[in-house]
Parts: structure tokens; C-alpha cells; sequence
């Protein structure tokens, strides 16, 4: 019964909430491989994308290479949706350097370095993987994720309904409570965001709901720059 309930509560979420379990798929091995810079890593995706593949030897019938069409149809269109909204974004803004926050955003990242390579003038779009998973990395013990989530919800509590140039403001002043110049995770996160060597103000694109990293770079960027989220919390929509 929890798990109905859980995925009934997954329901509204979901582009196409049919699964469709492909076989060949599962237990799939990956074998160990050398460390990759991820501009490089990028690189090579970006030249694998430009071969077709099937997956039909994948499918066990018509009928589900049918459902799997139709799934991948409609992530797609949201996902080229989406890309276009960056591109706006960045023609307001020509200055801006598009900031891709991997993994959800991947497709986009290199749908952007495909419209740049066939004549859109942009910067160079980044890719940056910082998320929870890098600060699990960092080994670190305070959980600074966690701390800057509080700041979010700390700040709703106090001025809410808020203004984003307010709401960015306040998170800055949250931040610095919580982490001085020389805290580990402050001082990673700064050289992180350092060696991207940005032309301009950052365009943050992630996939949301709180928008916890992109918040976090800006703070480290004196607040410089701008985000856009794919989707976003109930209790943020107003203010994003």
C-alpha cells in the first residue's frame, strides 16, 4: 500500500509515468575505467551524438518500441522546449555564459554546443558537476548541502512572499553564517567555480526545485549572474 501511495504522490510529477521495463537493459556492468577530465568526457559524447543508434534489438515487441517512442517523444519536446528557453535567455542577455549543472541537464548542454557549433553566437557553454553527490565526496562531516537548504527554507519563514533580488540577497547573508572564507567546502566550491574562467556573468541552468546550487554560486560570485530552473518547488514559484 506505501508504494501506491508513493507512486500516486510521484504521479503529477511525471512527464510519462508509464513504465516500460526493458530487459536487455537491467544489470547492465560497467567496467572500471580511468579518470576522465569532464570537458573531454563531454567532448567525446559530443562526437558520439552525432551517430545514429537503435535499440530495437532492445525491444521484445511493437508494442513496446510503440510506448518507448511515445516516452522519449515527449521527454524530447520538453527537453528541446526547455533549450530554447535558454537560448532566449542568453539572446537577452548576450554577455551571459551558459552554466550546465550535470547530470539533469546533459542533453541540454549538448544541444547548446550543437546550436553554437551550427552559427548561434554564445560563449562557450560550461559544464559543472557540483550537486550532492560532490559535496558527499568532499567527505566532509557537516553536511554543508543540508546547511544551505535550511538557509532556504530559513529565509522563507521569515519573508515570505519574497522577491528573487531579495531572496538572493538574504541567501548570501545566510551563507556567510554558516561558512567562513576559509571553511573547505567554501574554498572548493570558489576554486570550482574559479576554473571555469568565465568571459561573463554566469547563466546557471539546472533541472530545480530549490535551486540550492545555483543559489550557492551566485553567493560565490558576489552575486553576479542568473539561473533559470526546469520546474521549482510550489512554495518558490512565486518568487522564481
Amino acid at each position: 500500500m506505501s508504494h501506491l501511495r508513493l507512486q500516486a504522490a510521484k504521479h503529477p510529477f511525471s512527464l510519462c509515468p508509464e513504465t516500460i521495463t526493458i530487459p536487455a537493459l537491467q544489470n547492465i556492468q560497467f567496467a572500471d575505467s580511468p579518470c576522465i577530465e569532464l570537458t573531454a568526457y563531454c567532448d567525446q559524447l559530443d562526437r558520439r551524438a552525432e551517430t545514429e543508434v537503435t535499440i530495437s534489438h532492445c525491444l521484445e515487441n511493437a508494442e513496446q518500441m510503440r510506448r518507448w517512442q511515445t516516452k522519449t517523444h515527449v521527454l524530447m519536446s520538453e527537453m528541446v522546449a526547455f533549450l530554447m528557453w535558454v537560448v532566449e535567455q542568453l539572446r537577452r542577455n548576450p554577455s551571459a555564459v551558459p552554466v550546465f549543472l550535470l547530470r539533469d541537464t546533459l542533453l541540454l548542454y549538448l544541444g547548446l554546443r550543437w546550436l553554437r557549433r551550427h552559427g548561434l553566437a554564445i560563449p562557450t557553454p560550461r559544464p559543472m558537476l557540483l550537486s550532492r553527490r560532490f559535496v558527499a565526496l568532499l567527505a566532509e562531516p557537516q553536511n554543508s548541502y543540508v546547511k544551505l537548504t535550511c538557509a532556504i527554507h530559513g529565509i522563507l519563514q521569515q519573508a515570505r512572499p519574497c522577491d528573487l533580488s531579495t531572496f538572493r540577497r538574504l541567501f548570501v547573508n545566510q551563507a556567510s553564517n554558516f561558512f567562513c572564507k576559509e571553511h573547505p567546502f567554501q574554498k572548493t566550491c570558489r576554486t570550482y567555480l574559479d576554473s571555469l574562467s568565465l568571459e561573463g556573468p554566469p547563466l546557471i541552468i539546472e533541472s530545480g526545485l530549490l535551486g540550492t546550487v545555483p543559489l550557492w554560486l551566485l553567493a560565490l560570485n558576489n552575486n553576479i549572474g542568473d539561473f533559470i530552473l526546469y520546474a521549482t518547488a510550489p512554495w518558490l514559484a512565486s518568487t522564481y
